[in-house]
């Protein structure tokens, strides 16, 4: 019985994608290449969208979105005309897992903000300080933060959402 048990964690561990904040961090020289950019390069980066709207472009999991789920929102800029990309937001693989204390090795780099909202209950938002990135984790009693995305900000044009 013990054995089995042991596979089972075993098994278990090796299906978890283990990310360190610095990994995550990295995702901003790929996902983000498209920002300030016309939509046309997100194209080039993640392939044609599974679904699109005026606002928002999306693409399910794929070997091009490191099969994680992404969407970019699109809008205006002075320099690229409507259809710029202005956030892209990063959903993880249900496989992936990113401990908020790896966040906590270096808090000076980061702005800790928590919050509640009545769709998803309550968060904790951790943003570079730069404010370029924002690690979104949903919180709740019984488990440990978990979490939920990571949004890549446009530096040229402003963020109108508070989370």
């Amino acid at each position: 019985m013990k054995l089995l048990v042991l596979l089972l964690v075993l098994f278990q561990a090796q299906q978890q994608n283990v990310l360190t904040a610095d990994q995550v961090l990295a995702w901003r020289t790929y996902y983000g290449l498209p920002l300030d950019k016309d939509v046309s390069e997100a194209l080039k980066v993640l392939g044609e969208p599974d679904i699109k709207n005026k606002a928002t472009r999306q693409w399910n999991p794929s070997s091009r979105t490191g099969y994680r789920m992404v969407t970019a929102e699109l809008g205006y800029s002075p320099t690229q005309g409507r259809n710029t990309v202005l956030r892209i937001t990063i959903y993880p693989h249900p496989s992936d897992v990113l401990n908020v204390t790896e966040f906590l090795h270096q808090p000076e780099m980061f702005i800790f903000e928590s919050g509640h909202d009545n769709k998803i209950g309550s968060l904790l938002a951790v943003e570079t300080k730069d404010r370029q990135m924002k690690f979104l984790f949903l919180c709740a009693t019984g488990h440990d933060p978990q979490f939920q995305s990571v949004t890549i900000k446009s530096i040229k044009s402003p963020d109108a959402d508070p989370l």
